[in-house]
C-alpha cells in the first residue's frame, strides 16, 4: 500500500490492473502501452476492473531518450503485444515466423526525467516487457538504478527479439549488477541465483 509501480510495456493493462489492488490506498500504477489500439484495449481492461483512479495510462515508449520513436507492428491482433521498436521476426508458439507489417511514430520517454516529472522519488516494483529493449529501458533510468530508487524489477529476456537487436543476456544483465543489483531468474522451484551476466552470454 502506498507504494509507486512502473508497468513498462503494459499491453492491455492486466499486471497494471492487478498491481492497483496492491498499492491502494495511497499508492499509483503507471502503465505505459505506446501503440494506441493496444494503449485503448488496457483502459478498457481498467475500467471492467474498476481501478482507473489508482492507474496513469501513459501512451508512450520508454527508453533511452526523450524523443519519438518508431514501432514496428504486426497486422494479427493476436500478436499486438508484439509491437516494439524492433524489426525483428517473431516466433508463433506454433513455430511459424511472423515479420512485422506495420509503422508507426509515437511519442518516447526516458524514466529518469518521467520520475523526474512526475515527482516519483522511489519506485517499489517496476515491469519491463518490451521485446528486446531492455537495455534501452535501462538506460534511460540510469539515475534511478545508480541511486536504488527502484526497488525491484520483473523483466523478461526472450531470445527471438534480444538476437534480432544484436543484444546479449549478459549486456542487459550487466545494466543492473554494474548498479548494485543481483538478478536471479524464476523456475518451478522459485528463484535461482544470483546471476553472474558473463556466464548468461
Amino acid at each position: 500500500p502506498g507504494d509507486v509501480v512502473l508497468d513498462v510495456g503494459a499491453n492491455v493493462g492486466v499486471y497494471a490492473a492487478f498491481a492497483a489492488r496492491l498499492v491502494e490506498p495511497g499508492g499509483r500504477v503507471y502503465a505505459f502501452e505506446p501503440v494506441r489500439d493496444t494503449h485503448d484495449e488496457m483502459l478498457v481492461t481498467l475500467a471492467l476492473n474498476r481501478c482507473t483512479d489508482l492507474v496513469t495510462p501513459v501512451m508512450s515508449a520508454v527508453g533511452a531518450l526523450d524523443c519519438p520513436v518508431t514501432m514496428n507492428t504486426f497486422s494479427d491482433p493476436e500478436m499486438a503485444g508484439w509491437a516494439s521498436m524492433g524489426t525483428h521476426p517473431m516466433r508463433r508458439y506454433s513455430g511459424e515466423v511472423v515479420h512485422p507489417t506495420g509503422r508507426i511514430r509515437v511519442d518516447g520517454v526516458a524514466l529518469d526525467s518521467f520520475c523526474d516529472g512526475h515527482d516519483i522519488e522511489t519506485v517499489a516494483f517496476c515491469k519491463v516487457d518490451v521485446e528486446g529493449f531492455e537495455r534501452d529501458v535501462f538506460a534511460g533510468a540510469v539515475r534511478m538504478l545508480t541511486a536504488r530508487r527502484i526497488g525491484v524489477l520483473c523483466f523478461e529476456l526472450s531470445e527471438d527479439p534480444l538476437t534480432g537487436e544484436a543484444g546479449t543476456p549478459d549486456g542487459v544483465l550487466s545494466e543492473l549488477t554494474t548498479r548494485g543489483y543481483e538478478v536471479f531468474r524464476t523456475s518451478a522451484g522459485g528463484f535461482v541465483g544470483p546471476l553472474d551476466p558473463v556466464a548468461e552470454a
